[in-house]
């Protein structure tokens, strides 16, 4: 999942989702042909920026919908905070991005707002906030929403995009969320 195969339409005066691509879908069934085409055991696949660590792990063959929840978590933390917790920049599937993937911690959002200098003047604005009315607003709920969203430890991320929504409304309900 990554921003360009997520589609929000308006159904009833409220925004729904739809996923438009599934380049990279697993088939869960038979197969439909002779025909079928699979990936290469090994081989890394996906848009880097959006690639979960187990992803990244080519060696990794139980891919499940936790990776999705990854891919959520970081275009969560992209509209959060405005800038992506791991960049390729534009260099794709390099070894140096795969291991950044594999066994770097994101930083927090509250904390990468701090972290971007002048550039969080940018993304505060975007937010209709300043720089440090926006680490107060990501401090604590958001933040723990993300990183679980984001966890390394596939166990510990929510188990499906079902769970983080779920998440996600209990804290613009305010009310308590699971990830504390």
């Amino acid at each position: 999942l990554k921003p360009s195969n997520v589609l929000v339409s308006e159904v009833d005066q409220k925004p729904v989702p739809k996923i438009i691509d599934f380049g990279l879908a697993k088939a869960t069934g038979p197969r439909l042909s002779q025909a079928t085409v699979y990936t290469e055991a090994g081989g890394v696949v996906g848009t880097p920026d959006y690639m979960s660590p187990e992803q990244a792990n080519g060696s990794e063959r139980n891919i499940d919908t936790r990776t999705d929840v990854y891919s959520l978590g970081v275009i969560l933390y992209e509209l959060l905070v405005g800038v992506l917790p791991f960049s390729s920049q534009g260099g794709g599937l390099t070894p140096s991005i795969l291991e950044k993937l594999r066994a770097d911690e994101p930083t927090l959002p509250s904390s990468k707002i701090k972290a971007l200098g002048e550039a969080s003047e940018e993304s505060a604005e975007k937010r209709q906030e300043e720089p440090k009315s926006l680490r107060r607003h990501l401090r604590g709920e958001l933040d723990w929403i993300a990183m679980k969203a984001l966890e390394h430890d596939r166990s510990r991320r929510y188990g499906s995009p079902s769970e983080l929504a779920a998440d996600i409304q209990r804290y613009l309900n305010d009310e308590p969320v699971l990830a504390g």
